[in-house]
């Protein structure tokens, strides 16, 4: 068998030595100078040419407690074993064993290098870097008339381009591209009329309108001064019975003629509508904006009095506004959007991603889809000024300006943001390293200071370059209670690298000074999983014995919490765990303990304000002193903490979006969030699924509802300038579509709704909504039913994606329940549970219904037509919300101290 390297990209072995490629002293003393540690704690061998040249292609360095900077190595190597050296990004194969391994490494150090091979070296060889520096004897020269010569020109910082167009100067030149001409200019339907005609007749055009307006404004002067005379002798002269002589007259026939006016309008938006259909590209010359800040585009003549139709909801008022010569566009409207949206999209597949941003921005108002747009033509400039001025979305803005190279731009944004990490890296890229690690030990301290021990250790680790110092944070929050096993863990792999076979001996030394009592499961826990990773016989050995003493002490006590995980340590032993079972029910008497409610409780310095299941898992997120922190357990009492990051004060509380039978995300949910979170929440032996903690932080503006979706993404009903949208989006926030709801029911006005990330959710191929008095069904594409309650809804819940589909409502008039149908949707019952001043609701999986408010909870039944209760629940503290348990005839509440209690249906 043969030993190759392999390229592996994702592998991570840490830095530990590097080559320096030339046959010169003088080179290697260029690159090591640019490292800046000290040389004396290197240890370095001379490569050769190959297996039968023995001169000298390099140096390979072996790095002691200083490490350069990783970007500063051009041919960096991480340590397989104490004795072998690989590239960092390389891997043996084909993969063999530790021991196999052990018996083939013969020298002291090997380094296997991709082009020359495996050479091996003795302690002997070592150089010295001394020996390659020789000093020449000293000259008699006369010093005294030395000058200290000239200033040595400033150290090069930065290389940068310099921007010819701001990104509001290069949208006016999109705007240009494009064209603007007047609706009158539009080609005539008559291809027999001359220029010189079809200027005439706007020239006759612009004096009769004014005519027209000169008339109408005597008539109006005319009224106010013979008003008065009409009143002083109205009793001296008799009335006249003409139908209000001629200045009414003249008013009359002004109001005809501004009429025919309106006709003539009516007959341009045609032919603007036939050219889209002709001609997109000349039709967007006279395109006129629906909504947007921009409204000199598509000016219409001086034509009379021009009004914009007014709407019941003003997105924040997005568009901005001038004083312009509107259109009245009501039968037009949606015609041309359509039109819009369709020469937009024809824009891009085509590559033309100015003219589809111009359409989005300009003419539809929606600066979202242009920023969109934007990105994928590279723009990133121009798609960042979006998003920062006009969206407001200042992380959005700093992830364009970093695609498009624009690092000097994205970092005060970063730093604005509180993402510290993130300008460190950016720090590090454009050379800058010692502000690159300011921000670093900034985050690593905010981290310390939150008790989230695992990510300070990860970031001191990977971007400080500081092992030992990474080692005492993971063993500070093994001590504490947030994610012990985890640091643990994390702890134990860092010194599997640093010991190489000796981890039996690492976990013998944390068992004998960092094992307290009450954390001899939870390392129990850690040591099974090490075995499982790493299948050596001497850790095996090591954690057996261990186990055996742990489990023998906890069992002497009645505890039997390891005895449960004794055959994770002996796996060939199939029958050890029925044994196991079999001693703890019928060898053990335990004292019986009875909890009448169980409780589970959450840190309780912490404002916790959502929980929410996942399978067998609780989360909640609260707030500690401005910091956000996230909890996950299970129903068993095992608890771990998470510091998220900051939030404001003021700001309103976040929620917990999950749907287990659509996806695996766990969204944090917020109409304003701008820190982004994307991280794997693993499985072990406490957790049986995985899943990923993700921040929604792509909701467009004026969102009213979200939801996750069958296509693993997220969907936003939101209101914009046209009206209700319900844009797709994939998980990564990408967006992929929107539809157009048509709402013709007077009864709904979203207008009215603040986003209510609980209100939407995706059901048997339909999208429910529940919010101010209406329960609206979307249809994917599109389609809408509005179901009237009659009352003000609070809060709404379903029944699980593989259940009979059942709608429970909490309103001011209290609870009713809708069953929906393939033919409709329709109210299943009166309204029930008005003694309950509800705050929440929810149905729970056998057919229980649970509402909830203040210290009192009511259980109903409603497995038949008409719900009954069954009990009432009066609990210690005031309760913050229900929380519906995988376990039948039970469920729980999160009260107001932190804890969460839990209740036996059938005891109520």
């Amino acid at each position: 068998m043969q030993l190759k390297l392999r390229y592996n990209e994702h592998s991570k072995r840490p830095l530990a030595g590097a080559f320096l490629q030339g046959a010169s002293p003088a080179g290697w003393f260029r690159e090591l100078d640019t490292w800046k540690v000290d040389l004396n704690g290197l240890r370095c061998y001379v490569l050769p040419q190959g297996i039968h040249d023995d001169s000298g292609s390099g140096l390979f360095v072996i790095f002691g407690t200083q490490q350069p900077p990783a970007a500063l190595v051009r041919y960096p190597y991480g340590r397989m074993t104490d004795k072998l050296y690989l590239p960092v990004q390389a891997d043996l194969w084909p993969v063999t064993g530790a021991d196999e391994l052990k018996a083939l490494l013969l020298w002291d150090i090997q380094v296997f290098h991709p082009n020359i091979g495996l050479v091996g070296f003795e302690s002997k060889d070592e150089v010295k870097l001394t020996d390659f520096v020789h000093l020449s004897a000293p000259r008699p020269s006369d010093w005294s008339f030395a000058h200290p010569g000239l200033t040595p020109a400033p150290v090069l910082q930065q290389i940068g381009l310099k921007v010819e167009d701001e990104p509001e100067s290069v949208m006016e030149a999109i705007k240009e591209d494009v064209g603007s001409k007047s609706l009158d200019q539009i080609p005539s339907a008559d291809p027999d009329e001359t220029a010189l005609q079809k200027y005439g007749k706007q020239a006759t055009n612009w004096l009769a309108q004014l005519g027209l307006y000169m008339l109408l404004l005597l008539a109006l002067i005319g009224k106010i001064i013979f008003a008065p005379l009409s009143w002083f002798f109205s009793g001296a002269f008799p009335r006249s019975g003409s139908s209000g002589g001629l200045l009414h007259k003249i008013e009359q026939w002004v109001g005809q003629k501004l009429a025919d006016i309106e006709k003539q309008r009516d007959t341009e938006l045609k032919r603007l509508m036939d050219l889209f259909d002709k001609n997109s590209d000349e039709a967007l010359q006279y395109a006129i904006p629906l909504s947007s800040p921009y409204l000199n585009r598509g000016s219409a003549p001086q034509s009379g009095k021009l009004t914009r139709r007014q709407t019941q909801f003003n997105l924040r008022n997005l568009g901005g506004g001038r004083r312009v010569d509107g259109w009245d566009l009501s039968n037009y409207n949606a015609q041309l959007r359509a039109r819009y949206i369709k020469t937009a999209n024809e824009a891009v597949e085509q590559g033309n991603f100015k003219r589809a941003a111009y359409i989005h921005a300009h003419l539809l108002g929606d600066f979202y889809t242009a920023a969109n747009v934007l990105q994928q033509g590279k723009m990133y400039r121009e798609a960042a000024a979006l998003y920062r001025d006009h969206l407001k979305n200042e992380r959005m803005a700093a992830e364009c300006l970093e695609k498009g190279g624009l690092l000097e731009e994205a970092i005060p944004i970063y730093l604005q943001l509180n993402n510290l990490e993130k300008a460190g890296d950016l720090y590090l890229m454009i050379g800058r390293e010692e502000k690159a690690e300011a921000c670093y030990r900034e985050k690593v301290t905010e981290f310390r200071q939150a008790k989230d021990y695992q990510k300070a250790a990860v970031l001191t680790l990977d971007k400080l370059k500081q092992k030992k110092e990474a080692e005492s944070l993971l063993l500070e929050g093994w001590a504490d209670t947030g994610q012990p096993e985890a640091c643990l863990s994390a702890y134990l792999e860092l010194r599997h690298d640093d010991e190489h076979g000796q981890l039996a001996q690492e976990v013998r030394q944390v068992y004998a000074q960092h094992v307290p009592r009450l954390k001899k499961t939870s390392f129990l826990t850690v040591l099974a999983e090490m075995n499982r990773r790493y299948p050596e016989a001497q850790l095996n050995e090591t954690s057996l014995g261990i186990a055996y003493e742990i489990i023998h002490q906890q069992v002497e006590s009645g505890d039997t919490s390891g005895l449960k995980m004794m055959s994770s340590f002996l796996p060939e032993d199939r029958l050890l765990n029925a044994d196991t079972n079999r001693f703890i029910q019928h060898r053990l008497q335990l004292p019986p303990v009875y909890t009448k409610p169980d409780y589970i409780q959450l840190r309780n310095n912490t404002n916790w304000y959502a929980i929410m299941t996942y399978h067998d898992q609780l989360m909640a997120i609260g707030q500690q002193q401005g910091d956000l922190h996230y909890f996950r357990g299970n129903w068993e009492g095992k608890q771990t903490y998470q510091y998220l990051f900051k939030v404001g004060y003021n700001d309103s509380p976040l929620a917990l979006l999950a749907d287990p039978a659509l996806s695996d995300q766990v969204l944090i949910v917020g109409e304003k969030i701008s820190t982004h979170t994307n991280q794997q929440l693993g499985a072990y032996s406490y957790f049986e699924r995985e899943a990923v903690l993700q921040t929604l932080d792509f909701l467009p503006e004026a969102a009213l509802g979200c939801c996750l979706n069958v296509e693993n993404g997220v969907s936003v009903l939101h209101f914009t300038i046209h009206g209700l949208q319900l844009s797709h989006f994939n998980r990564t926030g990408a967006l992929l579509r929107t539809i157009d709801i048509g709402m013709m029911d007077e009864r709904v006005n979203p207008g009215q709704n603040g986003f209510d990330p609980s209100a939407m959710v995706w059901r048997k191929g339909h999208f429910y909504y529940a919010k101010g008095e209406i329960l609206l069904r979307i249809s994917p594409e599109g389609q809408t039913e509005a179901l009237s309650i009659g009352a003000q809804i609070l809060k709404s819940t379903v029944t699980g994606p593989h259940t009979a589909l059942k709608i429970a409502l909490l309103t001011t008039e209290g609870s009713v329940l809708v069953t929906p149908t393939l033919k409709g949707i329709g109210v299943a019952s009166g309204f029930f549970g008005q003694d309950i001043e509800g705050q929440d609701i929810r149905l729970m999986t056998d057919n229980r219904l649970v509402v909830a408010g203040g210290k009192r909870a009511g259980v109903f039944d409603i497995s038949k037509e008409n719900p009954t209760p069954e009990g009432l629940i009066d609990t210690e503290n005031t309760i913050i919300a229900i929380v519906a348990i995988p376990k039948r005839h039970h469920c729980a509440f999160l009260e107001y101290d932190g804890r969460v209690s839990v209740y036996r249906l059938g005891d109520v």
